[in-house]
């Protein structure tokens, strides 16, 4: 009976220890986890980048290289709906395409302020081996105010349930965003000098399921950025660009964190409903290995 009851036990034991993680398995943790962190920070950049535009105010429609956006004619004193779409595409490391439509509503507050609320659909396809796709559905609210003169406080924060599909798995995650922007812009003359800081807070968590267990991705960056730019009030605009960024993150393949400069100088030239800008990237002063880049933008507002 005792014999029995043994080799019941070393059975059931047996059956409950972790079995080796086939390197199959392995295979697709490494893809979820990289799918999860790229569309992590496609989402997270997209809302920031939607409404930095939109608390900066455009006109009735805006497209540039960045994004398309459409807004209801508004004053200061009226509300505002607006919509945008942005589309990102990955040709390395994995490629593949995420895009985004989000949809906003904000409404004057208290003095030359505005409180608004974001909703998102964002879908992504991603390969690395293997093919991770993702949908997502996002809310949260923003707000913009003065304080003074010449300083704005920005702030948002967005609740979304990412849900991924690889290998015929379904993943649903839980994911928080939140950010801040400080920007503080004067003129001296023939010269503008603006500085902005930024912080910026993301976390996603990823319950496990079978054989891809379950891990959180966390980021926090903080920026520093001061532009110099000359002779504000001419069409054909110089300008230079130093910035600072400096964050942490940490996954389930360990953590860590890192900071890199960036130094650009280009031109700006705008008139009536059209804006161009050239722009040469100077990382390199900093990194040799960083390559030269020249970018050019193009902008209709109206």
């Amino acid at each position: 009976m005792h014999a029995l009851s043994a080799k019941a036990m070393c059975a059931v034991l047996l059956a409950l220890a972790p079995l080796p993680l086939r390197a199959e398995d392995a295979e697709l943790r490494a893809a979820l986890r990289l799918g999860a962190t790229t569309t992590l920070a496609a989402d997270i950049a997209a809302h920031e980048a939607a409404l930095g535009h939109v608390m900066d105010g455009f006109g009735h429609v805006s497209l540039n290289g960045n994004g398309l956006y459409l807004a209801t004619q508004a004053g200061a004193n009226t509300a505002r709906a607006w919509t945008a779409f942005r589309m990102t595409e990955y040709d390395g490391t994995p490629h593949g395409v995420s895009r985004r439509l989000l949809l906003g509503y904000d409404v004057p507050v208290m003095n030359a302020s505005r409180l608004g609320l974001v909703a998102s659909l964002g879908s992504a396809e991603l390969s690395n081996g293997e093919t991770v796709q993702s949908r997502t559905f996002s809310f949260g609210p923003y707000f913009k105010t003065p304080v003074g003169k010449y300083l704005n406080l920005k702030s948002w924060a967005s609740f979304s349930r990412p849900v991924y599909r690889i290998a015929g798995a379904t993943l649903r995650a839980a994911r928080f965003g939140a950010g801040a922007r400080a920007r503080l812009e004067r003129d001296f003359g023939d010269v503008r000098l603006g500085s902005t800081a930024t912080l910026q807070f993301s976390r996603q968590v990823t319950p496990g399921r079978r054989s891809l267990g379950g891990f959180g991705i966390t980021k926090l960056d903080s920026t520093l950025s001061t532009r110099a730019t000359f002779l504000p009030q001419n069409a054909l605009r110089p300008y230079v660009d130093f910035g600072m960024t400096q964050g942490q993150w940490s996954n389930a393949d360990g953590r860590g964190d890192y900071s890199a400069q960036t130094l650009a100088a280009g031109l700006l030239w705008s008139r009536q409903k059209h804006s161009v800008s050239v722009q040469l990237d100077g990382r390199q002063v900093f990194d040799p290995a960083q390559p030269l880049k020249l970018t050019t933008n193009y902008r209709l507002s109206f």
